[in-house]
């Protein structure tokens, strides 16, 4: 639950609930004379006090659109929106074949010498990175794969190389979504969504570091 509370003509907005971690994270201040912000009649989503009651301030859209820091994170730039295009390419190597990239996998040897979907899966994921960067503080401002959805469209041999196309579909706090696609030197091989999320890489390390400990401890 947030809410947003009029405090030295300074609107405050908190959360109310769930553990306090999450509660800093997710308050922020603005300040109410340099905002444009739409004003609405009652009944509204949020839970104002102190605002008077012919009318409350409608502050869902600007919370989503606000960008906000993460720990010791700088956030995005504030023009890094949907709609935002980039290209990357790569040619296929001959590790990224089944065989080769499965090699500790007897019956993988087998297999056709073609791209693996598990290795385009990551040059999608790598083209997204790509595409973020310029918006980011890198290296202090990563981000991580949350989600994939690929159709594999057609084999690649190793030597041809990836034409990949991608848009930004969505940006939510953290949370981007992509659109993407990729042409080999014939046709195309892949198209689906991408998800990513911003990460601190310093508490991210600390956690990963916390969990192998935990895990050599049992």
């Amino acid at each position: 639950m947030l809410e947003a509370v009029l405090i030295d003509s300074r609107i405050t907005v908190r959360a109310t609930e769930g553990p306090r971690r999450i509660r800093e994270r997710v308050a922020a201040r603005i300040c109410a004379s340099s905002l444009l912000l739409r004003v609405i009649g009652p009944p509204c989503d949020w839970p104002c006090r102190s605002l008077g009651r012919k009318a409350c301030v409608n502050l869902t859209a600007w919370y989503k659109r606000k960008p906000t820091g993460y720990g010791n994170l700088r956030s995005m730039s504030p023009t890094f929106q949907p709609g935002i295009r980039f290209e990357w390419r790569y040619t296929v190597p001959e590790r990224a074949t089944v065989p080769q990239l499965y090699q500790d996998t007897p019956f993988c040897l087998d297999m056709p010498e073609v791209l693996a979907t598990g290795y385009m899966v990551g040059m999608m994921e790598l083209a997204c990175v790509h595409g973020m960067m310029p918006y980011m503080d890198w290296p202090r401002e990563q981000s991580l794969g949350t989600m994939v959805s690929f159709q594999h469209l057609a084999p690649t041999p190793p030597g041809m190389t990836l034409h990949v196309k991608g848009e930004v579909i969505e940006v939510e706090g953290r949370r981007v979504r992509f659109k993407v696609e990729a042409w080999d030197d014939v046709e195309r091989i892949c198209e689906g969504i991408h998800e990513r999320h911003v990460i601190d890489p310093a508490r991210f390390q600390a956690r990963l570091a916390s969990k192998i400990d935990k895990a050599a401890s049992t």
